[in-house]
């Protein structure tokens, strides 16, 4: 499947906040950003593969990959892993993200087993509860704020 994810982008402001049923990712700092809404939008609703709420990148430094879910953790590893498979480009620099109102623990062994998959495809996972602030930095790095 090959889509133009430009086509969908949206720029970005210097905060961007990501809202779904309660959960809220921001990110500061992401005026170089672009924003595309990946579930129900690049994927319609019910067509094709589960992927991920959100895709944000920078044009060529950052990549991020960010779903907002329940409690269905184990869910949203599977749309992350998803969506990478499909949309993830060339960048150094690749992130993923959970915002959940409930976050699974690190010995989890299913979440061992994502994080495993997507440390091999060069992708930091995080999992934090809502609300999730992070910052951009100069380097194409993000931390947690």
């Amino acid at each position: 499947m090959t889509i133009n994810l430009a086509r969908y982008a949206k720029p970005c402001g210097s905060i961007v906040s990501l809202t779904e049923q309660g959960k809220t990712f921001k990110l500061y700092n992401a005026s170089a950003f672009a924003q595309v809404q990946l579930d129900g939008e690049v994927i319609p609703a019910g067509q094709g593969p589960k992927c991920c709420d959100y895709y944000l990148y920078d044009h060529g430094l950052t990549e991020l990959f960010v779903e907002l879910k329940g409690r269905q953790i184990e869910d949203g590893l599977k749309q992350l892993l998803s969506s990478i498979e499909l949309f993830q480009r060339n960048f150094p620099n690749k992130y993923a993200f959970i915002v959940s109102s409930k976050v699974t623990p690190a010995s989890s062994t299913k979440r061992q087993q994502a994080e495993s998959k997507m440390a091999r495809s060069g992708v930091k996972l995080h999992i934090k509860n809502s609300p999730a602030d992070y910052e951009y930095l100069t380097n194409g790095t993000i931390k947690h704020k």
